[in-house]
């Protein structure tokens, strides 16, 4: 017969530590366990239902949000007011999200909201600040990782911006050409 296992907040925190291990934002720091549990413990867990709001496009939410179970979809609101989903994200991916909150505070640009009943280890801004003040040096990696992550989100969305440019230009230039 098996001994029921008390959860307790250390199983709870290096549950979180094999989670976040995965995420690419560690990836600098993730062999270093003390900078590791330092990180860890500025998070918090929280559960979202499905169809709830994580972020709010043109919110000020003060957090990111690393997914650990579920599915996400990521959506723009149209000039006419509809969503446009733009990305599913999956836990199994290892996404997070909101990582410009850490860096400004500006509105957010996106919606997300659960597909499925959804887990997120969530870092506050001030949380973040406070985490880069006592360990600036496992937090500087960390900044560099949430600068990369974002440079290459504006590089795809240039070339995606480039992408439809040329199609209008080729829409606009095939209609006037069949016009004479």
């Amino acid at each position: 017969m098996h001994k029921p296992v008390m959860y307790s907040k250390e199983n709870e925190r290096q549950d979180w530590l094999l989670h976040m291990e995965k995420f690419s934002l560690m990836k600098d720091i993730k062999d270093d366990k003390e900078a590791m549990s330092s990180f860890v413990r500025f998070l918090k867990e929280i559960t979202f239902s499905q169809d709830e709001t994580i972020i709010q496009e043109g919110s000020n939410d003060p957090r990111m949000f690393f997914l650990t179970s579920g599915e996400v979809r990521v959506s723009k609101k149209t000039p006419s007011g509809e969503h446009y989903v733009v990305a599913i994200l999956n836990s199994h991916q290892y996404p997070f999200f909101g990582e410009g909150a850490m860096l400004d505070e500006d509105s957010r640009g996106a919606s997300i909201v659960s597909q499925t009943r959804c887990e997120c280890l969530v870092l506050g801004k001030q949380e973040f600040e406070e985490f880069s003040k006592m360990f600036p040096q496992y937090a500087l990696p960390i900044i560099k990782r949430i600068a990369q992550t974002m440079m290459k989100r504006l590089r795809k969305l240039n070339s995606d911006f480039v992408t439809l440019y040329r199609a209008f230009v080729s829409e606009v230039s095939g209609e006037i050409i069949e016009k004479k």
